[in-house]
């Protein structure tokens, strides 16, 4: 963890504000994954959208307790300079918490930094991934849970194990659902399809963007449950990170092409 943190707007430590580091992970919560450039975040307008709505269906008896969007980006800016993170790039993490991280019965927020990163904006990540199958089901499903961070964590290691770089998530009705808490898109000829949120798959910025990317390019998109049969025939895989596209190289033997990742990354800022 940085060394400050932001709490309900206010930058303080984590032994100042009485929070054990362990919390942030053990406790309850909905989170975001924040790209942030000079600064500022990248879509924090649907970030916040994205994490009310996650926040309203889990808890729908407590207040929301997510700053708006001017809050946020003053926040982000004053705790990335406190912490002299580099303006290139940054990643950060907005939690939502039902009680406070202190013992306060409050809903609260927080912002910490995560991680650098090496691009401005989204990128085509240099790297691509061989993929496995993580059969699994968890408490609040198809939302950005510190849960889902979790079992997210878990799968990579057990991915890592047999020989992979990523995992997918795989319900118990066989649906592909997401990777991490990012979606999967897989390609037949012109196609993109990736599982609906219905079928338990995580809303994210990324998601919303590749969508709209499809859309500006003219690439035939849909939503439809995605299954391990399909990965032995589609032509492409891809998912997605805080950093932009992610291609997936093979899963069980089966190569892809690399070719629809390249093409959208383009029309996505």
């Amino acid at each position: 963890m940085a060394a400050r943190i932001c709490y309900n707007g206010e930058l303080t430590t984590p032994d100042t504000a009485g929070i054990r580091p362990e919390a942030l992970t053990s406790m309850p919560a909905l989170y975001q994954i924040i790209h942030t450039t000079a600064h500022r975040a990248l879509h924090p307008e649907m970030h916040l959208e994205i994490v009310r709505q996650a926040f309203a269906a889990v808890y729908p008896d407590r207040p929301c307790p997510a700053p708006d969007t001017e809050t946020l980006q003053a926040c982000i800016g004053e705790l990335l300079s406190e912490n002299r993170c580099p303006r290139l790039g940054n990643s950060l993490r907005l939690l939502l918490c039902p009680q406070g991280l202190d013992g306060e019965p409050s809903p609260c927020w927080m912002l910490d930094t995560a991680a650098p990163l090496y691009y401005s904006g989204y990128t085509l990540w240099h790297k691509r991934l061989t993929l496995s199958i993580f059969p699994c089901e968890y408490l609040y499903m198809g939302y950005p849970t510190t849960v889902s961070q979790q079992i997210a964590g878990y799968g990579l290691s057990v991915a890592e194990r047999a020989g992979c770089e990523a995992a997918v998530v795989e319900n118990f009705d066989g649906v592909l659902t997401n990777v991490g808490d990012e979606p999967l898109f897989v390609v037949f000829g012109r196609e993109v399809l990736t599982s609906p949120l219905a079928c338990g798959a995580t809303d994210s910025v990324m998601r919303r963007l590749i969508f709209g990317a499809c859309r500006k390019e003219d690439v035939p998109m849909r939503e439809e449950p995605l299954t391990r049969a399909m990965l032995g025939h589609c032509d492409e895989a891809f998912t997605a990170s805080v950093q932009g596209l992610v291609s997936i190289d093979g899963y069980a033997g089966k190569r892809y092409f690399n070719l629809m990742a390249g093409r959208l990354i383009g029309s996505i800022r």
